[in-house]
């Protein structure tokens, strides 16, 4: 699925959670794997902290068969992440936890990430996962963005997963939940390929609440992993970097895949 990933670790026992998603999600497309270490400070060969990630490399790369090579970078994850974001397929990163202050530092390194990064960046947070057997899509359907879909649905393909599509209205939406529900099938059917749609394992929803990151972080209890667009359009239900995409994945309770979403 993605041929080339990027991880960002600091070595901490924190980072040390994203492993068993990073090795699931790099297996499922025999991924080429960056570990990668950036720091302010530049790093002497001998420093402790270099040797530290290139033997995490080493100790991965003999246990999964794949490549995974060790990077050390002077700059913030921040300022690697368009460097490495255009030069890879997929960036992954953990999520500081689910607190005020956890929520205050992710702002300044995932959420510059996701600002910032042209590919998907995968935040691992809450509850990781080492397989993937439900995947949840939330999609706005008054503005829907295609790329999401399709990512949502070659993952659930690739790990044999169950699909759930579904679309987040306001409470006291007076149209009626069928139509959203029919708009919700057509959009799918737009984004992906007949073969693919017919092997695909999946259902299509209709929630509503009063915020729609809160909807999805609700409904997101029941599955392993969200994947959802980075921008949206108009409408309650609407993914807009900043707001929806940023607070799912700052509190959601499974790993979120951020997708920038073209129409």
């Amino acid at each position: 699925m993605y041929p080339r990933v990027a991880w960002f670790t600091d070595l901490s026992e924190r980072a040390a959670t994203c492993i068993p998603s990073l090795k699931l999600v790099s297996s499922l497309g025999n991924s080429r794997v960056q570990v990668v270490l950036a720091l302010k400070e530049s790093l002497e060969t001998s420093d402790s902290r270099r040797l530290e990630v290139e033997s995490l490399a080493h100790r991965l790369a003999e246990g999964e068969g794949r490549p995974f090579v060790a990077r050390v970078e002077q700059g913030s994850v921040g300022d690697m992440a368009a460097i490495y974001g255009a030069q890879n397929d997929l960036l992954i990163l953990g999520r500081t936890g689910s607190t005020a202050l956890d929520r205050l530092l992710l702002g300044s390194t995932a959420h510059t990430v996701l600002r910032t990064a042209q590919c998907p960046v995968l935040v691992v947070g809450g509850r990781p996962f080492d397989e993937i057997k439900r995947v949840l899509c939330p999609v706005d359907v008054s503005a829907p963005a295609l790329t999401p879909v399709e990512h949502a649905a070659r993952l659930s393909l690739a790990s044999g997963a169950f699909c759930t599509f579904v679309a987040i209205l306001e409470r006291g939406d007076e149209v009626p939940a069928e139509e959203h529900l029919k708009a919700l099938e057509c959009v799918v059917r737009d984004a992906l390929e007949p073969t693919l749609r017919q092997k695909l394992w999946a259902r299509y929803e209709v929630g509503y609440a009063d915020e729609p990151a809160d909807g999805i972080c609700a409904v997101a209890e029941e599955y392993d992993l969200v994947v959802m667009g980075s921008r949206g359009r108009t409408g309650i239900a609407r993914i807009v970097l900043g707001s929806v995409s940023e607070t799912v994945a700052s509190r959601a309770p499974v790993p979120v895949l951020v997708v920038r979403g073209m129409a």
